[in-house]
């Protein structure tokens, strides 16, 4: 079986001689360690990546260039730690630009020798540490009320299809139909919680579900109304395999939206396009969300959702339980990333819940998040050693 169909049949908890050989991605600090500790160097990673920014396993999606902040605006594939685990081709996300168009000039307004005060390409002021070691500090967001909304929504979320997609698209279209890859649909920042907050950030946005919930509806119908007519294009030439709503939604202890919020500002805008998607035969429909999301599963699934990722183990995310607890969620991640910075004995013990996971189907292993620079290359290459040995010799969907 090639990717896209191991992909598909794990996903459809299908039987399986065995699940997806994949990582989801790495801090380029952790890369840049690993050459020194013994990690082959064929491709290397450009000098100016380091710490925080994101290195692509297969299992991550996001392309260069896209990301608000200095985090991860460049994310290009570990090729060499793929070519070290012999890995499953990724997935690849169709290059359609789904959310502002054209974008913000990208303005510096203030410097130090330390930060500077950026103006993003999406209209997002923030501040940047300069050597990356820190997360960007959000200041002001571009839609503040209806008349920022408006003016916002006429100058960045016109359709304009052909500038959306790609120059070389005909040529993609019959690359695609052609595929032994999983091709997905969506993603970053598509999201009815997560591309609010780029709009309007976690504080306006909380507020505003009080103090202006017809804005919050109107925005959400005019993403939906806008997605739906932007995928109905990709749709007419090529059928992908899943689609991905990007949220990070929750913290480390719950959501960052109650129910009654979700139900009443989210959930009719996801059923509208989760039937939409449906209706045109793709039904795998994922949400990526890091924190606690126990009490956002079994909303997700009511609004036509059919997977969760990735799982982040020191938000309380057990993903034993959760299966228990939702039988037909797909699920991918869920390996303790921390935990690898421990040695042996604690990936050992890691690494017992995957036969489990992967003989009840609709699951692909690997790290909750990207794997951070303090995981020597040792404990790294014993973790998927271990983790491939277990992969080989489970099949998936097995234990209904």
């Amino acid at each position: 079986m090639n990717a896209r169909e191991r992909f598909v049949a794990i996903m459809n908890f299908d039987y399986c001689d065995r699940t997806l050989n994949w990582e989801f991605g790495y801090w380029a600090g952790a890369v840049h360690r690993w050459y020194q500790e013994g990690l082959p160097k064929k491709v290397g990673l450009p000098k100016e990546l380091q710490h925080t920014y994101i290195v692509r396993g297969p299992g991550l999606y996001w392309p260069a260039g896209m990301g608000t902040g200095g985090v991860n605006v460049y994310a290009p594939v570990g090729k060499d730690v793929h070519a070290a685990f012999n890995f499953d081709k990724g997935h690849r996300r169709i290059p359609l630009n789904t959310w502002i168009y054209p974008p913000f000039e990208r303005k510096v307004l203030e410097e130090n020798e330390e930060t500077q005060i950026v103006r993003d390409e999406w209209g997002v002021t923030q501040r940047l540490s300069k050597d990356s070691t820190s997360p960007p500090g959000y200041i002001e967001w571009p839609v503040k009320n209806r008349k920022d909304w408006e003016k916002f929504k006429e100058e960045r979320l016109q359709i304009r299809i052909k500038e959306r997609l790609p120059v070389k698209w005909s040529q993609l279209v019959q690359e695609y139909r052609k595929r032994d890859y999983p091709l997905m649909l969506g993603g970053y920042p598509c999201g009815f919680y997560g591309g609010m907050r780029y709009l309007m950030g976690e504080v306006t946005l909380s507020t505003m579900f009080y103090d202006d919930p017809k804005l919050i509806k109107d925005i959400q119908k005019f993403l939906s109304n806008f997605w739906i007519t932007l995928y109905s294009e990709v749709l007419a030439e090529v059928k992908p395999d899943w689609c991905l709503f990007w949220e990070d939604m929750a913290y480390k202890t719950g959501s960052l939206i109650s129910p009654k919020h979700f139900r009443e500002f989210l959930s009719p805008y996801y059923k509208k396009v989760t039937s939409f998607l449906k209706a045109n035969e793709v039904n795998i429909i994922h949400v990526d969300s890091d924190g606690n999301v126990w009490e956002l599963i079994p909303l997700w699934l009511e609004a036509g959702i059919t997977g969760v990722y990735p799982m982040e183990v020191n938000a309380g995310m057990d993903i034993v339980k959760v299966r228990r607890s939702f039988p037909n969620l797909q699920i991918l991640g869920g390996v303790d990333k921390m935990l690898l910075a421990r040695g042996k004995k604690e990936i050992d013990k890691e690494l017992t819940k995957i036969p489990y996971m992967i003989r009840k189907g609709g699951y692909i292993p690997y790290c909750d998040h990207a794997v951070p620079e303090d995981i020597p290359w040792k404990n790294f290459k014993y973790y998927r050693q271990e983790l491939w040995k277990i992969i080989q010799s489970t099949p998936c969907g097995v234990s209904q």
